[in-house]
């Protein structure tokens, strides 16, 4: 199971196998196996881009899946392959 969401790199491990994000900024992939262990990691730094890009209305086709960026009128599509 993955999960995408925005935060930036204050992220820490706390109390009962959880983790914590603060701040938007960086994209982040969580992945959780069957067991509920899970595993993140940096997908895009926020220096690296020019917009925010959206998590909650991505795109899966196939092993892909695209999110949508917007700042203002400037836009962009991202793709990642998992």
């Amino acid at each position: 199971m993955f999960f995408f969401i925005n935060a930036k790199e204050k992220i820490r491990e706390i109390s009962n196998n959880r983790i914590q994000f603060k701040g938007i900024g960086n994209l982040n992939l969580i992945r959780i196996n069957i067991k509920g262990d899970f595993e993140y990691q940096k997908i895009l730094d926020d220096e690296e881009n020019e917009v925010p890009f959206m998590v909650s209305n991505v795109i899966k086709s196939g092993n892909s899946v695209f999110f949508l960026g917007r700042k203002g009128s400037t836009k962009q599509l991202l793709k990642v392959t998992l």
